[in-house]
């Protein structure tokens, strides 16, 4: 079995294209709702402890994505990584286009964490890349794909902001999320191909097949590390965000003599039009989320044509990014967190392309997409963890304790990752 047909057996380059156009279509998508989480909550009546209703919601549908990210994992490398892609998408599409309907909490909650099994698009469509690609030739069409996923995430915020001055109520962008979801499945169906290896093993489904020997290669443990905390600190942490900047704007109406205005502004309830420096606060949510991505969408096109070895690459893209994650904790008003957030994504991006092109280069022959599927894994294990622990952190020490905590944690592994990169050790 092999993960790498000829240039003659799979139009490799064209799959890729089509993959990066997709992953803006899909995640463009999801970039329209996901930053006005918190406000559908308080539309739903969450009137206290909201970054722990969005904390608790967000981890526990990113929690299901992990355990599930290796049956996916398997699946592809025994009947072919395009289902899967179809599956994250049109699943994506068809639940998307059901959550405008709940008028209740508990019925819009249980929707929302089922999204949790259809999530995994980005990760089944980098291994679909990288099983295709000639060796040594995987890093420039994977960054393309990333590209576009940046570049999905950081228009479908912008397009949320406009969208919300449309719309009767933000669980409506659940239509729009839908569509592009619907849309990106359609191109992957009908524009990429795919010829699946012949199975060494026949049709024998076992999810927890190969994970011992994907644990023993090289540097493995090192990398599934890398991608949880690039979990918790990038995706993990939007709803954190877009919290923290309704924690910001009121304190700027405050400061400006516009509280006034906020009519129940603890739970913005009715107060998501006030302008706050010039900008409504539902405009300010989507800005802050779409300066980090559109800013990572850019870098990540930067960070794939670097000549650094990836191992370096890796340390300092951690270095940088723990370093940036300081001003965003020290952010005064929205204005202040739309520039540090810009900043933090020009250094995160460097992150994802290192890990995946490591994961890629150390995955076992034949095991390319579970390699894949196990570090998207761990990168969903983060980014519900992320949310999770804000929604503990917050209430008791602040936002900015938990973007400070961050920061630590990336430092902290990226001495530890260039004290091994040094002596040539990976564990």
């Amino acid at each position: 079995m092999t993960d790498q047909p000829s240039h003659t057996s799979s139009p490799w380059q064209a799959n890729a294209r089509v993959l990066a156009l997709a992953s803006v279509v899909v995640t463009t998508g999801f970039g329209v709702f996901f930053p006005y989480v918190p406000l559908m909550l308080t539309d739903l009546g969450v009137t206290g402890h909201l970054e722990t209703w969005v904390g608790v919601s967000s981890g526990v549908f990113f929690l299901l994505s992990f355990f599930l990210q290796p049956v996916w994992g398997q699946l592809a490398d025994h009947y072919g990584k395009k289902p899967m892609v179809l599956r994250a998408s049109l699943g994506m599409g068809v639940l998307f286009c059901l959550l405008p309907f709940p008028r209740s909490l508990p019925v819009f909650l249980g929707l929302f964490v089922l999204l949790g099994v259809t999530n995994g698009f980005t990760a089944a469509a980098l291994a679909l890349v990288a099983s295709q690609a000639p060796a040594g030739k995987s890093g420039p069409p994977m960054s393309l794909v990333q590209m576009g996923g940046m570049a999905g995430n950081a228009l479908g915020p912008l397009a949320g902001a406009v969208a919300v001055l449309w719309i009767a109520r933000h669980q409506d962008l659940f239509w729009i999320s839908g569509g592009l979801a619907l849309l990106g499945g359609a191109m992957i169906l009908l524009l990429v191909k795919e010829t699946p290896a012949p199975r060494e093993h026949g049709p024998v489904f076992n999810p927890l097949s190969g994970l011992g020997e994907l644990w023993r290669a090289p540097g493995a443990r090192a990398l599934f590390l890398g991608q949880f905390l690039w979990g918790v600190v990038f995706f993990g942490a939007v709803p954190m965000v877009s919290v923290f900047t309704l924690q910001l704007a009121k304190d700027t109406l405050a400061k400006n003599t516009l509280a006034r205005e906020m009519g129940s502004l603890p739970a913005f309830s009715g107060g998501h039009d006030a302008l706050v420096d010039g900008l409504a606060v539902d405009t300010w949510v989507g800005l802050v989320v779409t300066a980090t991505t559109l800013a990572s969408a850019v870098s990540a096109w930067l960070w794939g044509r670097l000549t650094l070895p990836p191992q370096r690459m890796l340390a300092l893209a951690l270095g940088l990014t723990a370093l940036t994650l300081l001003p965003v904790a020290l952010a005064q008003s929205p204005a202040q967190l739309t520039v540090a957030r810009a900043v933090y994504g020009l250094a995160a991006m460097g992150m994802a392309v290192s890990l995946v092109v490591l994961m890629a280069q150390r995955a076992p022959q034949g095991m390319t997409a579970r390699m894949m599927a196990v570090g998207n894994a761990f990168a969903m294990l983060g980014v519900g963890a992320g949310p999770l622990a804000g929604g503990v952190i917050g209430p008791l020490f602040g936002l900015r304790a938990f973007f400070g905590l961050q920061a630590l944690a990336l430092g902290a592994m990226a001495w530890w990752w260039w004290r091994n990169n040094r002596s040539s050790t990976f564990s």
